[in-house]
């Protein structure tokens, strides 16, 4: 039940990403005088305007949510994935108090839950695990599989250089990179017929790099978004433990781990998405989600 419903949120964000770009999208092209082409060039938009086209509070239901997961605003308040605001500032040099606001919900959520938006919001997660499931069947079948890795510093390096080389050289890379925001790229782009965009080919690198050579490599040791997140939520209330007695040592929940932690010795850090992945396999049920003080996580070893 636990991965359902970590499947079915996932695949509501996807839902919800394409249904929020197609109705700006279809707004844009409305207020523009010579707009109508542009709808008539989609036929998702055109649908749209067979259904709000007459309707007078068009533009309250097209612009309730507005943007995409990198910066979304709900009937205008701003809530900004924290690689946003700190592209932003990269690249403005200047601080803009509405736009830091916009932390406020995204930053108290994941030191509450720890990374959770890796492992259950995230639209490139869903498609890494689909990969990694593939991976693991023909590992099963006894074929051939790679798993090359490089030092886990290297998300810091990746996280770090980005910052210096934009605040020094002008150079901001982050928002070319970081596939949540490359999802809302290449939906648009979708919407108006234009399929193999750089945004598509970048994703579709990461996939077949991680089925071909690594497992969840770019999540683990690559990933700047992910790398922010763990900084955060590496104190989070919201931990994986082993909440009884009962463990086997069957290491099914290490093994199942994308990012190769111990579930079993519990006090996980910042890099747990919270997947619930080793909870799932836990044939004898000693983990689960608990909920602790900060800092104090339990030492309970079985």
């Amino acid at each position: 039940m636990l991965q359902l419903a970590r499947r079915t949120v996932q695949i509501l964000v996807i839902v919800f990403l394409a249904i929020v770009l197609s109705l700006n999208l279809y707004e844009g092209a409305k207020v523009k005088r010579d707009g109508d082409w542009q709808i008539k060039k989609s036929g998702i938009l055109t649908f749209i305007d067979s259904r709000l086209a007459s309707r007078e509070d068009r533009s309250l239901i097209t612009n309730f949510f507005n943007g995409n997961i990198w910066s979304l605003k709900v009937k205008g308040f701003a809530i900004s994935d924290p690689l946003a605001v700190l592209s932003y500032f990269i690249k403005s040099k200047k601080t803009n108090i509405v736009f830091f606001l916009s932390l406020v919900i995204p930053v108290f959520l994941t030191m509450l839950l720890g990374r959770f938006f890796c492992g259950w919001l995230c639209p490139m997660h869903i498609l890494l695990e689909l990969g990694d499931k593939f991976k693991m069947f023909l590992c099963r079948v006894g074929l051939p599989t790679y798993d090359i890795s490089i030092p886990l510093i290297t998300r810091h390096i990746i996280l770090g250089g980005g910052i210096l080389l934009g605040i020094f050289a002008g150079i901001e890379y982050f928002q070319f990179i970081y596939p949540p925001r490359l999802f809302s790229m290449v939906i648009h782009d979708i919407l108006f017929g234009a399929v193999l965009t750089y945004g598509v080919w970048f994703i579709i690198a990461i996939t077949a790099f991680e089925f071909l050579f690594s497992r969840r490599l770019w999540c683990r040791n690559i990933c700047p978004g992910g790398t922010l997140y763990s900084y955060l939520g590496n104190k989070a209330l919201l931990s994986v433990e082993p909440v009884r007695k009962g463990c086997d040592n069957c290491f099914d929940c290490r093994k199942v781990c994308p990012y190769a932690l111990s579930p079993d010795k519990g006090n996980l850090d910042g890099i747990c998405d919270r997947c619930g992945l080793c909870i799932s396999v836990c044939d004898k049920k000693v983990l689960d989600y608990k909920l602790s003080g900060a800092g104090n996580k339990s030492e309970q070893t079985i």
